[in-house]
């Protein structure tokens, strides 16, 4: 949230960011966090023109940090090169889809991420 905030700050639209330019900085922030090397992982992000309201963008934010840090944590073990890759698309009614995936591992067999005791994944699923 303190990077969305800060996003708004460094423009003169304060009602709203651009999410590819947050992405961008939420990426390179938690790939600095979480590995050892931050090259290990590639991102690819094609959100072009995705402008959107603080009150969209910090739950939104929050859900992308959740996804993106389980990536980086889980989906490539032993040193396994990967890529995460986020897209949207802007549809002519205002709605909008948010792709997020990467060519991780996959979850654990069996895994049923809509019921888990994590915090974070109840957060996404919410």
């Amino acid at each position: 949230m303190a990077s969305i905030h800060e996003s708004l700050h460094q423009t003169d639209m304060l009602s709203e960011i651009d999410f590819n330019a947050y992405l961008q900085k939420l990426t390179r922030m938690l790939a600095n966090t979480f590995l050892t090397t931050p090259d290990k992982v590639e991102f690819q992000i094609d959100c072009p023109g995705l402008r959107l309201s603080i009150d969209i963008a910090n739950p939104l934010g929050l859900v992308l940090n959740e996804l993106i840090s389980n990536s980086l944590k889980y989906a490539f073990p032993n040193g396994k090169k990967g890529t995460i890759s986020i897209h949207s698309s802007i549809y002519t009614n205002s709605d909008i889809e948010l792709v997020l995936e990467d060519n991780g591992i996959g979850l654990p067999e069996g895994m049923d991420w809509r019921n888990t005791n994590s915090l974070g994944l109840r957060l996404v699923k919410d």
